[in-house]
């Protein structure tokens, strides 16, 4: 009975972790999933890292069980022909060399092994065109007056224009409370404080290109900081720039020999710095 339920659980939880493992190899980077409220099956990014966590427990202890349980078979699995112990046989070999491959190729960039990395890198990206990039990691845990400082913003004024929304905010509520308290994202906080202020969209983009722009598609980039995409294209225009709406902010840099922020700038501010 209990080498049975010892079994059972190890293939349970191993087949649980691998769900998990394939949500946190798809989900958003955390920065964007807090931001927009990610969810996948009514859980957010931390009800399925502390999944992950939970579940890897569970299998590594279980495991650990069912070998000390089976370990005559270890046993009989590391002898040769002649019933002679020999740890490196051929199949602990070949186990070692493969188990060796994906440790070192995580870490070096091995073929095969980059690539499966690169993909998860690729997924995640996506999702900042589809959730939005906030100005700085976790800003939904900044208060309003924080959040308004760091935009160089009035706070005051968007305390008032957050009431007229409809919000109980406070200089000192953070964006994170806000959210919650009007089942909305701190994403959407920050978009209700953009059209409340009714100023130049292009005046309310943060002083620093947030993490994560450089990856994001132009006409992605200007949808979630409100930016009209025609007048965005005009001032890079403008700068002696031919920009392509679809091509991200880096490929556009690195197309006329600058870096992100210098067109970050220049969107920004309408002039090359």
């Amino acid at each position: 009975m209990f080498r049975k339920s010892v079994s059972l659980t190890v293939l349970l939880s191993f087949c649980l972790l691998l769900a998990t493992s394939v949500v946190l190899y798809y989900e958003p980077h955390g920065r964007v999933a807090y931001w927009a409220d990610w969810r996948l099956l009514g859980l957010g990014k931390a009800q399925w890292d502390a999944l992950h966590i939970s579940l890897g427990a569970l299998f590594l202890f279980a495991s650990l069980l069912h070998i000390w349980l089976n370990w005559k078979a270890v046993l009989l699995a590391m002898k040769n022909r002649a019933r002679q112990l020999v740890v490196l046989t051929p199949p602990m070999v070949a186990a070692l060399m493969v188990t060796l491959y994906f440790t070192l190729g995580a870490l070096l960039g091995f073929p095969g092994v980059q690539q499966i990395l690169d993909f998860s890198e690729d997924l995640k990206t996506s999702h900042v065109a589809e959730y939005g990039n906030p100005p700085y990691a976790h800003a939904e845990l900044s208060t309003v007056r924080e959040f308004a400082d760091f935009l160089q913003l009035d706070s005051e004024q968007i305390v008032q224009s957050l009431r007229e929304q409809g919000m109980n905010a406070t200089p000192e509520t953070t964006l994170l409370e806000l959210a919650r308290a009007n089942n909305t994202s701190p994403r959407h906080i920050h978009e209700a404080m953009r059209s409340g202020l009714n100023a130049d969209p292009f005046t309310l983009l943060p002083p620093r290109a947030p993490e994560g722009s450089g990856k994001m598609p132009l006409h992605a980039f200007c949808a979630n900081y409100g930016l009209p995409l025609d007048r965005a294209l005009q001032r890079l225009q403008a700068a002696g720039l031919e920009p392509d709406p679809n091509a991200t902010l880096k490929a556009l840099a690195e197309r006329y020999g600058m870096d992100p922020v210098t067109l970050y700038t220049i969107l920004r501010t309408g002039k090359r710095p």
